[in-house]
């Protein structure tokens, strides 16, 4: 009797054993109670572990259904925050899993992903409910907050100085002899307007090229149908513009060097850098009330 009942139980576990591994949409992966799949290349338990706020620095890749996704196991400073689980099983609580040095590959719903990470419906960007990322995950640092938020401080200011100085020889290599403005942007004239300046509240139509200060172009509407516009003073522009086109007479054209402070700042937008001094040549078109119909596209 004793050997029926151990012959049973051992194909009662075999079964479940079975069962378990047909419902597992990931072969070889173990699963958490949160529903996280994950699977350990590396993994040494007794290294330094991440605690919640430290900045950890990892190589990543990731996959969509086992297409590459993206792909910055080879960029050496990706840094991620380790932050409460935005959902179960989300890559938070991968990342809370792992000690230094570990390498692991974690799938995580795609659609959670979606809703919490981008607010985006699911359904609207391709996504179905049987889909997953896959993450290919590498600890490579862990850098306490203070320490990490210190070392940015230091770029920052490392970054901020090497813009002044790049804006300052820019200034004296191509003989630019006006005197800025309080801001320290410069306005230099090349085709004088004949008619009044713009103020606050109205709308202004104007062409434009743009470059940064080692002459990459970042676009221009000269040769283009389609003009810009927009209202002065609601804030639609950087504050370098909105501090050169009331200097502007109808009609007239200017290059303006526009420190980064008046620019977009410490920010990077499209092709422009963080810390960017910036080229503009502008020419005023029209000037108008603020409700007038916008004509220009």
């Amino acid at each position: 009797m004793k050997k029926n009942c151990s012959f049973f139980l051992l194909i009662s576990l075999l079964v479940t054993a079975f069962l378990t591994s047909c419902n597992n949409p990931h072969p070889g992966y173990k699963k958490t109670e949160d529903g996280l799949y994950y699977k350990f290349y590396i993994h040494n338990a007794s290294a330094k572990k991440p605690k919640m706020t430290d900045f950890l620095r990892v190589g990543m890749a990731c996959y969509l259904n086992e297409e590459l996704y993206y792909d910055w196991q080879e960029m050496d400073g990706v840094y991620s925050q380790l932050t409460p689980p935005a959902f179960p099983g989300d890559l938070q609580s991968a990342y809370a899993m792992m000690n230094l040095g570990d390498s692991a590959s974690f799938y995580i719903k795609a659609d959670s992903v979606a809703i919490h990470y981008y607010d985006k419906d699911p359904q609207q960007v391709g996504l179905k409910p049987e889909d997953y990322f896959r993450y290919e995950i590498k600890l490579r640092e862990i850098v306490p907050e203070e320490k990490f938020l210190a070392s940015v401080d230091r770029m920052k200011e490392k970054l901020m100085q090497e813009s002044k100085e790049q804006f300052e020889a820019y200034i004296q290599e191509n003989n630019i002899n006006v005197k800025p403005l309080e801001s320290g942007v410069y306005i230099v004239t090349t085709e004088k307007g004949k008619g009044r300046c713009p103020v606050k509240g109205e709308r202004v139509v104007l062409d434009f090229d743009s470059k940064l200060l080692d002459g990459t172009s970042l676009g221009s509407t000269f040769e283009k149908k389609e003009k810009f516009t927009f209202v002065l003073g609601e804030g639609y522009v950087i504050p370098g513009w909105e501090e050169i086109v009331p200097h502007m007479h109808l009609g007239e054209r200017v290059t303006a060097i526009i420190p980064f402070e008046m620019a977009y700042g410490e920010v990077s937008i499209s092709d422009i850098p963080p810390y960017a001094n910036l080229v503009y040549d502008i020419k005023l078109l029209e000037i108008m009330p603020a409700d007038t119909p916008d004509n220009t596209k």
